[in-house]
C-alpha cells in the first residue's frame, strides 16, 4: 500500500495560468502523512498559513488566493521532503502508525 497517491488536476478545469502547478509536479501526501507532521507544518509554514487565512478572510473569490495558497502547498511539500530526507525511516514508521490506528 502506497502512503502517496499521484496528484491530478480533475477532469474539465483548465489550469488557471501557463505556469505548471506544485500539484502536478508532487505526489500528495495521504491524511495520515499531513496528520503526522501537522505540528511540524504549524511551526515551519507559519507565516504561509498566516498569510493564506488572511487571504481568504478578506476575499470571497477562491481565485483571489490561488496564488497564497500555492506557497502553503509549496512550504508543506519542501518540509515533508526535509523530514524524508533527514528521518525517513521514522517518518515512514510514524504514519503508518497514524493510519493503522486512524
Amino acid at each position: 500500500q502506497s502512503c502517496a497517491r499521484q496528484g491530478s488536476q480533475p477532469q474539465g478545469k483548465p489550469q488557471r495560468n501557463n505556469q505548471p502547478s506544485i500539484m502536478a509536479e508532487t505526489p500528495l501526501p495521504t491524511s495520515a502523512v499531513l496528520t503526522s507532521i501537522a505540528k511540524h507544518i504549524a511551526v515551519n509554514c507559519k507565516s504561509e498559513n498566516r498569510a493564506f487565512m488572511e487571504c481568504k478572510k478578506e476575499n470571497r473569490d477562491p481565485e483571489a488566493c490561488l496564488a497564497v495558497g500555492e506557497s502553503v502547498t509549496k512550504c508543506t511539500v519542501a518540509l515533508l521532503k526535509k523530514l524524508n530526507a533527514t528521518a525517513p525511516k521514522e517518518l515512514k514508521a510514524y504514519y503508518e502508525c497514524m493510519d493503522y490506528y486512524s
